[in-house]
């Protein structure tokens, strides 16, 4: 690998908004190597991820339409509970499949058979949380990182003068979509192959590059500014 091959990661890292994605992606890369997460705690991180930015992203919609003129007030006003609804049910069904996925998993391994809990999304990740110490406090770091990225970064540098309702309306469904379908073909052959810590591993680690070093990956005046 040539230094100029790494260009787009330096970049991503000299920028605050880099700097706090690789703080987000850094948790379940230390889950892996230090508390043994296998596929299905990594891939209900992320989904989690998805949701916290999809709650954030409703603040965003309505200051982006709130503090301009009457137009943009009402459309926000009808794009908030429309994209709650929306993203809530895409994060649903991404949900449900994450769970089928590794419950395909165990019934073709013979270790269990699925049944109508299994696709409890809010039951399970309930569980887990209540559960597991270590993906608990993992996941309350994650929430005070998205947390301080939204005041910060949104809030303090007054970003919703830069977009408008229907923008940041839009604005997770890019990173969702490509990402996670990406993640989905990696995370296969883990599930398929008995969850590997090296194969997990790699799970994280691709994440994070995709993030830091794809910025085509983001949509609307944020791929703008990062590509040019």
């Amino acid at each position: 690998m040539t230094t100029r091959s790494l260009d787009p990661i330096v970049n991503a890292l000299k920028r605050p908004e880099g700097l706090w994605t690789l703080a987000s992606n850094a948790i379940p890369v230390f889950g892996v190597l230090f508390f043994g997460w296998a596929a299905l705690p990594l891939m209900v991180y992320y989904w989690l991820e998805n949701v916290l930015i999809g709650i954030l992203n409703l603040p965003k919609i309505l200051l982006a339409g709130l503090t301009k003129e009457l137009p943009q007030k009402v459309l926000a006003l009808f794009l908030a509970p429309f994209f709650v609804f929306h993203y809530g049910m895409f994060c649903l069904v991404h949900g449900v499949f994450v769970f089928g996925l590794f419950a395909a998993s165990d019934a073709f391994a013979g270790r269990a058979e699925p049944t109508t809990k299994t696709f409890d999304v809010f039951a399970r990740v309930g569980a887990m949380l209540r559960d597991g110490g270590n993906f608990k406090w993992s996941i309350i770091g994650l929430v005070a990182i998205l947390i301080f990225r939204f005041v910060v970064l949104w809030l303090g540098r007054a970003q919703w003068r830069e977009t408008d309702p229907k923008r940041q309306m839009i604005e997770p469904y890019g990173r969702i979509v490509v990402l996670h379908f990406a993640l989905f073909l990696a995370a296969i052959p883990i599930v398929a192959f008995g969850q590997p810590a090296i194969g997990v591993l790699f799970l994280a680690l691709f994440k994070t590059a995709l993030e830091l070093g794809l910025p085509q990956f983001k949509i609307g005046r944020e791929a703008k500014a990062e590509t040019g």
